[in-house]
């Protein structure tokens, strides 16, 4: 008796051949292509290492159930649901079921990326619903929810902080698919995104953040910052640089993708300094005093929807510094300064071009001195 897997829209299925039929069985594990070929797993990554082990604890788990006698279609799918946990059924809420999928997802996942879910999680338990019971009514009911709900502070929900919820709301209900537990289509489950200007910061500016006369603290958060201006680096993945000859190597935390870059004279320097790391929260708080000392004290305006309503709020460039400006302002620099975005891609490790030209923040003004030496503008009839 052999047990086979095979990958459906990035999803590894469990097939086996029975006396009583033909046993497919969704394992609710994504993999890609790369990964699983030809029924042969290649793992890439400690994330895929730790899937490829759940998927053979299954397949023996399988071949021991049709030894000892559960060799049919029905039994041994009972007996894989017991296992796994999928023991919910009609009954369940929304909000039981997205708590146990967490669980189980922060076990291979870093923080960064299960937070929105735990965010999500709170709104679900105060809207409680069957799981077999979640149609397009209660996604309206959510969506109402986003936009007239009020933070602690009073202030609403920002429409794209609305749209990350509902996309993850989409998730998981998909999930739930995987796992038999919920019937239904999520393409109309959609809220609209908006982009929001956000800032980054010049090389001069850089330059007075570089020469400004911080306390030790402030400093050290300074040098942290810097350090994401100049490599594109995510605040999670400082400590894991690698130094090999004239450039630094990245394997990241959260898209485990490797970084190859050259190494800017500026970080040249920081390396040579005993930077401590701090929190994210404390980076972030300690950089609005760090702006507010190099002068970055240019007003800013922002426009968004919250509440459903459009939004222009005035701001001190110091006030909206946060640890992600970093590799803002370094994608934007780059750009900039000509540098192809495909290249620059690599090096911040963004897939689509779409979501990269979104990262950037250039304005009329910056896209007119780009292209103001094209040969198109310099041609005379």
């Amino acid at each position: 008796m052999k047990v086979n897997f095979n990958l459906k829209n990035g999803i590894v299925w469990m097939t086996a051949t029975l006396p009583d039929g033909r046993f497919r069985y969704s394992t609710g594990i994504h993999l890609t292509d790369e990964v699983l070929r030809g029924g042969q797993f290649n793992p890439k990554t400690a994330l895929d290492r730790s899937k490829v082990l759940r998927l053979i604890v299954l397949r023996d788990t399988a071949l021991k159930l049709i030894l000892e006698g559960c060799g049919s279609v029905r039994k041994l799918r009972t007996g894989l649901d017991l296992l796994i946990g999928r023991k919910q059924r009609a009954g369940t809420l929304l909000s039981d079921f997205a708590e146990g999928w967490i669980k189980e997802y922060k076990k291979t996942h870093p923080r960064g990326t299960y937070k929105s879910y735990q965010t999500l999680l709170v709104h679900l338990k105060n809207l409680p619903v069957k799981l077999s019971e979640v149609d397009y009514d209660y996604f309206q009911t959510l969506l109402i929810h986003f936009q007239t709900e009020k933070k602690k502070d009073g202030e609403g929900y920002s429409k794209n902080f609305t749209a990350k919820m509902i996309a993850n709301f989409r998730r998981l209900l998909h999930e739930a698919g995987y796992k038999g537990l919920w019937k239904g289509d999520t393409s109309r489950f959609l809220a609209g995104s908006e982009e929001v200007w956000n800032i980054y910061l010049t090389k001069e500016e850089l330059d007075r953040i570089y020469r400004a006369d911080l306390s030790p603290a402030l400093r050290n958060a300074a040098d942290l910052f810097l350090m994401g201006c100049y490599t594109g680096l995510r605040y999670s993945d400082f400590n894991k640089i690698k130094i090999q000859g004239e450039l630094i190597v990245v394997d990241t935390q959260k898209t485990h993708q490797r970084i190859v870059l050259p190494i800017h004279p500026v970080v040249r320097e920081l390396l040579k300094r005993d930077l401590h790391p701090i929190s994210n929260a404390k980076l972030n708080l300690y950089l609005k005093d760090i702006g507010r000392i190099a002068h970055l004290d240019d007003e800013v305006s922002r426009t968004r929807t919250i509440s459903g309503k459009r939004v222009t709020q005035t701001f001190r460039k110091y006030e909206l510094l946060c640890s992600h400006t970093a590799r803002r302002t370094f994608a934007t620099l780059l750009y900039l300064d000509r540098v192809p975005a495909e290249v620059i891609m690599k090096l911040t490790g963004h897939r689509s071009f779409r979501q990269f030209m979104n990262y950037l923040k250039i304005d009329q003004e910056d896209t007119a001195r780009i292209l103001q030496d094209h040969p198109f503008f310099q041609s005379r009839p």
